[in-house]
């Protein structure tokens, strides 16, 4: 059976992705800091293991025995009194799950960015991954550290030949019992 480490399974996509990822028959470990609300992994069928990804020998260990990272952890926030910890989670982070999975040659690799990554056309028209933005065009820290990390998920591609895609799905909607995205709370309709 396949394992896959899963990050950002204590919020709302990582927790989706997760519960997809066991129900298609993957072994799943989750990687959650023991700061987090955890209230998302009661009656999840996965390893937890505690780790932060700023911390990169937690994130090898995270990954030991892993052949897929589905990395979408994010500190997902429009407020911090110290927007560093928002670079460092999400940037540096990023760089730190990435270089972790590069050095056990994982099969697969699956980065989750945010919508706030994606250019806005001109003309009104709704943009998708191939519409042009600046780190200018981002407004606030959480979306210009995810433009950033995406940036650095693209330099992982160039430099090591990984396969890049991006995967979204605009008709997706939340099945009841799964959390809303913004308050962790489960919806019941």
């Amino acid at each position: 059976m396949t394992k896959a480490l899963v990050t950002g399974a204590t919020g709302f996509v990582g927790n989706a992705v997760a519960r997809l990822l066991i129900k298609k028959g993957r072994d799943v470990r989750v990687l959650a800091r023991k700061s987090s609300n955890h209230k998302l992994l009661q009656n999840l069928d996965a390893e937890v293991v505690y780790g932060d990804l700023r911390d990169s020998d937690s994130l090898k260990q995270a990954l030991n025995n892993c052949e897929e990272l589905y990395h979408v952890a994010a500190q997902y926030t429009f407020y911090n009194p110290n927007p560093k910890d928002i670079y460092d989670s999400n940037v540096q982070g990023t760089h730190n799950i990435l270089k972790a999975a590069l050095q056990r040659n994982l099969t697969r690799v699956v980065y989750t960015s945010t919508v706030g990554a994606i250019g806005i056309p001109s003309n009104g028209d709704l943009g998708d991954e191939e519409t042009p933005i600046s780190l200018f065009d981002c407004k606030g820290h959480y979306k210009r550290s995810k433009f950033l990390a995406e940036q650095e998920a693209s330099r992982y591609l160039s430099r090591y030949g990984l396969a890049w895609r991006s995967p979204v799905d605009p008709e997706a909607t939340p099945q009841a019992g799964t959390a809303t995205p913004t308050t962790g709370t489960p919806n019941t309709s």
